[in-house]
């Protein structure tokens, strides 16, 4: 049986090299247990990535974010943001930049999670009448959430 980072790479890999699923190598992927969260480093290309290709962080130290009050200046609250990520790395000398998106990948209760940026997709979401359309196509169990700010912003 494959360690769970395998399969992440694994994943990783499969999805990054199809072009149907990613513009540019884009998006992160993730796995969690209890304890633990492998989040794909800032910067890392998904087609080609290895194991040192993920960051590793505490859930328990990522939770704080959840609770924390932010500045409501945006560029202020990022930069507080990837300060509390990288004080939550497991390794605090890993050099690796956790995605803006872990806290999101954090909160969701799959154990892996693949976020990706199809262009069909992005299409479709960047069409008037996107809630309409997607709800047309994929029915009412979906999850549609209107634009909003990458990392923190979209977390909360």
């Amino acid at each position: 049986m494959k360690k769970p980072i395998d399969q992440l790479v694994e994943l990783s890999r499969f999805y990054g090299a199809n072009k149907e699923f990613v513009l540019a190598g884009g998006g992160n992927i993730s796995y969690k247990d209890s304890k633990k969260i492998w989040v794909k480093a800032s910067g890392v290309p998904l087609a080609t990535i290895e194991r040192k290709g993920f960051t590793v962080l505490s859930r328990e130290k990522l939770n704080v974010i959840s609770r924390k009050k932010y500045s409501d200046d945006p560029a202020t609250r990022e930069n507080q943001v990837k300060e509390d990520l990288y004080k939550s790395k497991a390794d605090p000398d890993d050099p690796l930049r956790p995605s803006v998106e872990t806290s999101l990948h954090n909160l969701i209760r799959y154990r892996y999670v693949v976020h990706l940026h199809p262009t069909m997709v992005n299409g479709l979401l960047c069409a008037r009448n996107s809630a309409a359309l997607a709800r047309r196509l994929f029915g009412h169990k979906i999850l549609y959430i209107p634009y909003t700010d990458p990392g923190y912003t979209l977390f909360k």
